[in-house]
């Protein structure tokens, strides 16, 4: 028996040095099909994709959707995208109204299909928002090993925890990182993670480290671990 149920979608959108960023939630509803689907192109996404790929550094959704049915993707933008181009719509300061819109106070209920229909062709803002991949949708996660090689403990940041995102954004959040930086950013909080992985793979039996729920990063003071990183990746930077 097919059913459906509500999955609550989280979405960034990118202030683009001048702005704040932002996030907001959505509710979607999809088939137990359409989660399969779902789950599916994620997996494939990841293993032939995310983890070969070192430009390719924040997954999203929308990104995994477009290569799946059309309907499904479009669900997804008519229920995501409306708000995202409503916001950086505001933004717009050499907006140039149509007659009669000049003194108009917008409001996005009732305005943004007007708003998109009439001056959507202006602007293009599908690559100034990431859709988060909800933890439930994503592979299964990979147990760490004594066996495993740098590139798999890469995997496994990359696969198995939000750290990696959190510390960029926390430090992005407190200072300027420039366009130019990130890589530098990334590998510097890849490195330092990496190190902590090997620190817990030595210290830990085969046994331990196979468990599922076993988190080499726990009980970490995420503020500290922060301004580690930050102070190297201004020594390396």
């Amino acid at each position: 028996m097919k059913s459906n149920m509500e999955y609550k979608f989280k979405v960034f959108i990118d202030g683009n040095w001048y702005y704040d960023d932002e996030e907001f939630e959505r509710n979607i509803e999809l088939s137990d099909t359409e989660v399969a689907t779902i789950k599916e192109l994620i997996c494939k996404h990841y293993y032939e994709l995310f983890f070969d790929d070192i430009d390719v550094l924040t997954p999203d959704l929308m990104m995994v959707l477009q290569e799946g049915p059309d309907d499904l993707y479009q669900k997804f933008y008519d229920t995501i995208y409306p708000h995202v181009f409503f916001e950086l719509f505001l933004r717009d300061e050499e907006f140039e109204p149509n007659p009669g819109d000049e003194d108009r106070e917008w409001d996005e209920d009732e305005d943004v299909d007007y708003l998109m229909e009439t001056y959507g062709d202006g602007y293009d803002f599908d690559s100034a928002y990431i859709v988060y991949i909800p933890d439930e949708m994503m592979p299964p996660k990979s147990p760490l090993s004594k066996r495993m090689s740098d590139k798999e403990i890469l995997r496994y940041i990359r696969e198995t925890s939000r750290l990696r995102e959190e510390i960029y954004n926390h430090i992005a959040d407190e200072h300027d990182i420039y366009i130019s930086e990130q890589d530098t950013l990334y590998e510097v909080i890849e490195e330092k993670l990496t190190a902590m992985i090997k620190k817990a793979i030595k210290n830990n039996a085969e046994s331990t480290l196979s468990q599922v729920n076993f988190d080499p990063f726990a009980n970490i003071d995420l503020k500290e671990l922060t301004n580690i990183i930050y102070k190297e990746f201004q020594e390396k930077n």
